[in-house]
């Protein structure tokens, strides 16, 4: 009877010694409640995308959950409006610079940046060229619709430019149309590599003779995205090393302390009047091979007292715990002082069932076999954004105790005690019974 006592308080011990846990202030006996995690809930968590969160009510029974992603309860709506544009035709088509770098500062703040390495590119018999205006919303795709050529690949290059003499490659695609047996495939969209706001276009074949090609009507697809600020958090990383390659490359390194969802990453130079291109790379194992995240450009100029930097640079969702930002003094470069290195994500909200009596609590960092975590339908068959914000609010609140182990890494899996103490008790079930099997043999002997 004691071995079994001992055993159980060591499943227990185990259970949650690696676990942080948060209570819910929720008032009332609502079946459903809205909790916005903290940072405090990734900083604790050691699996990717919180996969190891449970909620308990008060028997320590397990409540489903759903954590819906901040893009669910506010979806954005861009206003999308298309407009015809007037063909001016031209024989000869503008080569584009190569190795340029066009900055654009104007008094209301606005600042574009165009960083091309473009070849100097043999000219077509005819080239499209398109007046904008000096004011446009922003610009991401043209349609097309033109006569010839069917049944044959077209490829575009699409420029854009403020003077008419500089042009800035921004696009390009390849066009196609075709009728067979009734049924037919059309591809008449130019995607562009980011939103334009110049005010001239330029659209041209590729191919120098290809004289069977007529363009017959162009509509600019332009976006007004709604202007809303983003509730994000935050989470400046760590230095660890910079080192300088013989080849011109610079890499500066960081460790991330948790397992942030990055979505968002903000690189803040040091020197003003730096313009650059980094690249962005990641790993989880100091000895794994670094994989490319993102390739953009960075800057910091100052014009009449007023320091202007890029954008936060949007990334898809990466979990990683090293960071490497690479930059080549052949393109740019950086001084000799270090960039701070900031990784933001979303809001993410729990949606949870309080089935059972209160308090409610949650934990990360255990090694939970399984965790209660259902579709958000299993929850809210009929959800809309509308009806989850109308669901009661409860604040969570962070409860004041130690862990046992609090200098274990998040990015080291808390180990699986309750497997091994099975384990282990079968073991010693297995030496027990073979204990009595041999002393009955040895009693039976002696008679």
């Amino acid at each position: 009877m004691k071995l079994f006592n001992f055993i159980s308080l060591s499943f227990f011990i185990a259970g949650n010694a690696m676990a942080a846990s948060f209570n819910f202030d929720a008032s009332g006996s609502e079946p459903l409640y809205q909790t916005t995690l903290p940072k405090e809930a990734y900083q604790a968590s050691h699996r990717d995308n919180l996969k190891d969160l449970i909620i308990l009510n008060a028997a320590a029974e397990q409540v489903p959950y759903s954590i819906v992603p901040y893009e669910v309860l506010n979806p954005t709506k861009p206003l999308e409006e298309s407009q015809p544009l007037k063909i001016f035709s031209m024989q000869n088509g503008v080569k584009s610079t190569s190795n340029q770098i066009n900055i654009d500062l104007n008094q209301g703040g606005n600042t574009s940046i165009n960083l091309t390495n473009n070849q100097a590119l043999q000219q077509p018999k005819i080239a499209y060229l398109f007046d904008l205006g000096k004011k446009h919303p922003m610009l991401k795709k043209i349609k097309v619709d033109w006569q010839g050529a069917d049944g044959k690949l077209i490829a575009m290059q699409a420029f854009t430019s403020n003077n008419l003499k500089d042009w800035t490659n921004i696009g390009q695609s390849v066009l196609f149309k075709n009728t067979s047996d009734g049924q037919t495939i059309l591809q008449n969209t130019i995607e562009l590599y980011a939103f334009t706001e110049e005010r001239y276009l330029q659209i041209r074949p590729s191919e120098i003779d290809d004289t069977d090609f007529k363009l017959i009507s162009v509509s600019a697809e332009y976006t007004k995205a709604q202007n809303e600020i983003l509730p994000q958090l935050w989470q400046t990383l760590s230095l660890l090393n910079r080192e300088q390659a013989q080849n011109g490359i610079i890499n500066i390194d960081f460790e991330s302390d948790a397992r942030y969802p990055a979505k968002y990453l903000r690189i803040d130079l040091p020197q003003l009047n730096t313009i650059t291109n980094v690249q962005v790379l990641t790993r989880n194992k100091a000895d794994a091979p670094w994989e490319l995240v993102i390739n953009s450009p960075i800057y910091r100029v100052n014009k009449q007292g007023r320091d202007t930097v890029n954008p936060d640079i949007k990334i898809n969702p990466k979990v990683a715990r090293f960071w490497r930002l690479q930059f080549n003094q052949s393109n740019g470069g950086i001084g000799a002082e270090n960039p701070t290195f900031t990784i933001g994500w979303l809001t993410e909200t729990v949606i949870w069932n309080a089935r059972g009596k209160a308090p409610f609590t949650m934990h990360l960092g255990d090694h939970a076999s399984t965790a209660n975590a259902v579709s958000l339908s299993n929850l809210m068959p009929d959800y809309t954004p509308e009806k989850i914000k109308a669901i009661p609010v409860a604040v969570l609140n962070p409860i004041n105790n130690e862990p046992a182990e609090k200098n274990v890494s998040p990015w080291i899996t808390a180990p699986d005690y309750k497997s091994w103490l099975l384990w282990a008790g079968l073991a010693l079930g297995v030496l027990l019974l073979a204990g009595m099997a041999y002393s009955l043999t040895k009693t039976q002997h002696k008679k």
